[in-house]
């Protein structure tokens, strides 16, 4: 008897709770909910995305390219809008680019890349956004066919999400894999505003820190401490550990670069700038240096067929540290300013989209 309940209750349970949800859903905005998930921040930008008239120029990477003045390239009547997303894993980026060039009309790419992109040698495992909407579009995360890779490398924690999907088969899986964070707060989710994420064209907002900052609040020496960026186990100390760069991250990004190529888009690549305190612990390691040398030429010689690269000493000067809220990342219109101004004019600059290497030229 014991069992027959259970059975019930097993195959009850998650219809009543969809039907909950779904009952709910009309009086929860569905951005009010997506608001309270970092994870869902790839559907928030899609929203954005998707109101846009056009976009043909789209900037990708990681959070150090999400914050962005966008006067340098609205003046140059291009369409622009800011994908990038936290976490340095090259499959992200992929994923960001794939959905720009689905619904977009993509002219320019703008992509940042950091140096710990090639610290963990399994990136399809440590991907961060496969699992969120839009990118669970097949059209959009078949990665230009590393898509078997993908699935497998996430072992028992893809078929655990993939077991978490089907529970909720009888609705619209976007919405209430969503408000079902609501049930805890609804009254919260329809009396309290949610600060946005992102402003409209997808830059970073940081509302809390930039609230911190102007009360005079935000502890600037313990979130610049370089070390614990360092310490991460997607950052340099793994680089330590693995002793190489990633094989499987380069093969990501040859095979953005082939795309774009294909595509004739003209592309900018710009090294991600850290504090001064944190590219020494890099410098000052033998390894480390060694290995930061190998990941900027292996972008140097993939700058050809419309695609260049910026290495951290071409921008240096358009970062401005009093900028920086953390050792990787900065709010301030100086840097924004500047280091936008410096994309859109290397994207302008005449280039050759014949797709020939530098060694056949």
């Amino acid at each position: 008897m014991m069992k027959k309940i259970g059975l019930i209750l097993f195959v009850v349970t998650p219809i009543v709770l969809v039907a909950g949800i779904n009952l709910a859903g009309p009086f929860i905005s569905n951005e009010q909910v997506l608001g309270m998930d970092w994870l869902a921040e790839p559907q928030l930008k899609h929203f954005d995305f998707m109101r846009k008239p056009r976009v043909d120029t789209v900037i990708c990477g990681d959070s150090r390219a999400q914050r962005m003045a966008l006067t340098p390239f609205l003046k140059r009547h291009w369409a622009p809008f800011n994908w990038s997303l936290s976490g340095v894993d090259p499959v992200d980026a992929a994923l960001q680019l794939n959905h720009a060039l689905l619904y977009g009309d993509i002219k320019r790419v703008v992509l940042g890349v950091s140096f710990e992109s090639m610290a963990m040698t399994k990136v399809f495992s440590y991907a961060r956004y496969v699992q969120s909407v839009p990118f669970t579009d097949p059209r959009i995360g078949d990665l230009w066919g590393l898509k078997q890779e993908l699935s497998p490398a996430h072992g028992i924690m893809n078929r655990l999400r993939q077991a978490k999907a089907i529970t909720w088969f009888m609705c619209d899986a976007a919405k209430s894999r969503f408000r079902a964070m609501a049930l805890y707060g609804i009254k919260q989710a329809l009396h309290q505003e949610i600060p946005r994420l992102n402003d409209l064209y997808g830059n970073k907002e940081y509302q809390e820190i930039r609230r911190q900052i102007k009360a005079g609040a935000y502890d600037f020496v313990k979130n610049r401490d370089a070390q614990a960026y360092f310490d991460r186990e997607d950052s340099e100390a793994t680089f330590l550990k693995n002793k190489r760069l990633s094989a499987q991250a380069q093969r990501v990004y040859i095979r953005m670069f082939q795309e774009l190529r294909a595509r004739k888009i003209r592309t900018v690549l710009f090294e991600t700038v850290k504090t001064p305190d944190y590219q020494r612990m890099i410098d000052t390691d033998p390894l480390l240096q060694q290995l930061n040398a190998q990941w900027r030429e292996f972008f140097r010689k993939e700058s050809y067929g419309g695609i260049s690269f910026l290495e951290a000493k071409d921008i240096a000067g358009c970062y401005f540290m009093d900028d920086f809220f953390d050792a990787a990342h900065f709010i301030g219109e100086r840097t924004e300013n500047a280091l936008a101004e410096r994309l859109a004019a290397e994207l302008d600059r005449p280039r050759p989209l014949d797709g020939r290497s530098r060694d056949d030229m």
